[in-house]
């Protein structure tokens, strides 16, 4: 299994045992990401990874809202 980065992350492989051992794991899933420049530490985020930020939420409301869910925008 996957290691956290730190003792209060839990990871994407955590949830899907977790969701396995209660018998709801899903039939799929969708990743939507941005990859940074570089993952040094800093409280600001890169010039060419902050746009990208938006642009991935527009994808993940533009999935719920093709799901049948209502979206509202912030």
């Amino acid at each position: 299994m996957q290691s956290a980065m730190s003792p209060h992350e839990i990871g994407v492989l955590e949830v899907l045992e977790i969701c396995r051992l209660r018998d709801r794991l899903p039939s799929s899933i969708e990743f939507f990401l941005a990859i940074p420049e570089n993952v040094e530490p800093g409280l600001e985020l890169s010039p060419t990874f902050a746009p990208r930020v938006h642009e991935v939420a527009r994808m993940v409301a533009d999935c719920l809202r093709e799901a049948g869910y209502e979206v509202k925008d912030a």
